[in-house]
């Protein structure tokens, strides 16, 4: 099915719109508050859209100039009744209600543009209905959006899914961002999965200059889900982990490791697997043991020795009483000398 979106659409809508006036079976309102002007000429514009005990809600700056009737006067000056226009691709706004001293609210009608609609179910898109174009001037979605689904290949995209994806907090740029980066997900729906999960495209791109390269949207899940921020990468590779992978950033990350933990561990000069850092952390080693164990004499001990001096509760000022005994002793005798009570 051909799905050129932007050619058909720029055409259908050049031309008088149809619009049909539906009952929407909720309540549309909006308001403004806005103490003091801001320097791009934008206000904090909010529409809720309210049905039973559920709601939408769309906040944004936007510009003075798209409340078409509503001018800096009325909305700064004395409190007075208020009218304007939101004219979107999907449909238009017709607002009344009541602004002053820089707040404003009331409530709107909604008229959906029915060539619109018809358009986007030649293209393959399916039907829109009012409720769906309501939305999707809320969001400001239009042809852009619906072009750029296209371009990108999404062929069993429907009206619906797009609608989805700003539910999930996923907009134009974050669906032409994720496309640069080099992604291409199978449905809109695994682009809003990712998006449910917080992996945004900064953090794509965090990740991917912390060393870590294009990851699989699967990895970049699992990552985030588990609490691996971009700074926890930065600071394990930088110290002393150079090429962690996913796998092991993850494992260290689970266990307790933290960003101190493994830089206190590169300051104490000994270099340890990823293996190996995460059984110190559940043996409750920290990197003042590690360090201290050099200024006795036992800084080449393995980390299974030192989780076993650590097991077993022998603690630097044991080894310094065992040395001061005129001896240098191994792991397995200085536990036995600490068990016996003689450190």
């Amino acid at each position: 099915m051909n799905r050129h979106l932007v050619l058909s659409l720029a055409v259908a809508l050049a031309a008088l719109p149809s619009f049909a006036c539906a009952q929407m079976p909720g309540r549309i309102e909006w308001s403004i508050d806005s103490d003091r002007p801001r320097a791009d000429g934008k206000v904090p514009f909010t529409l809720f859209y309210r049905e039973g005990r559920s709601q939408s809600i769309r906040s944004e700056p936007v510009p003075l100039a798209s409340l078409r009737g509503l001018s800096a006067e009325q909305l700064r000056g004395g409190h007075g009744p208020v009218h304007f226009t939101i004219v979107k691709d999907a449909g238009t706004l017709d607002c009344d209600g009541s602004a002053g001293g820089g707040r404003g609210d009331g409530n709107c009608s909604f008229a959906g543009n029915q060539a619109f609609a018809a358009d986007l179910e030649r293209q393959g898109f399916g039907h829109a209905d009012e409720q769906q174009l309501l939305s999707l001037a809320m969001m400001g979605f239009g042809l852009p959006m619906f072009a750029e689904v296209a371009r990108q290949g999404y062929r069993d995209a429907t009206v619906a899914d797009v609608v989805k994806l700003r539910e999930h907090g996923v907009g134009l740029d974050m669906l032409r961002e994720v496309s640069a980066l080099g992604y291409h997900l199978s449905t809109l729906g695994a682009l809003a999965d990712l998006r449910d999960h917080g992996v945004t495209t900064d953090y794509i791109r965090a990740v991917m200059a912390n060393g870590l390269g294009k990851l699989s949207p699967q990895e970049l899940t699992d990552l985030r889900d588990r609490g691996v921020m971009p700074d926890y990468v930065a600071a394990v590779r930088r110290n002393g982990f150079p090429n962690a992978d996913v796998r092991e950033l993850i494992d260290m990350r689970d266990h307790g490791v933290s960003a101190e933990f493994v830089r206190e561990l590169a300051e104490s000069g000994r270099r340890f697997s990823t293996d190996d850092v995460v059984r110190m952390r559940d043996h409750g080693l920290n990197a003042d043991f590690v360090g201290a164990l050099t200024t006795v004499g036992y800084g080449n001990l393995s980390p299974d020795d030192m989780i076993r001096l650590r097991d077993n509760g022998v603690s630097i000022e044991s080894i310094r009483r065992a040395n001061a005994q005129g001896g240098h002793y191994a792991p397995d005798e200085l536990i036995r000398m600490r068990n016996e009570g003689r450190i």
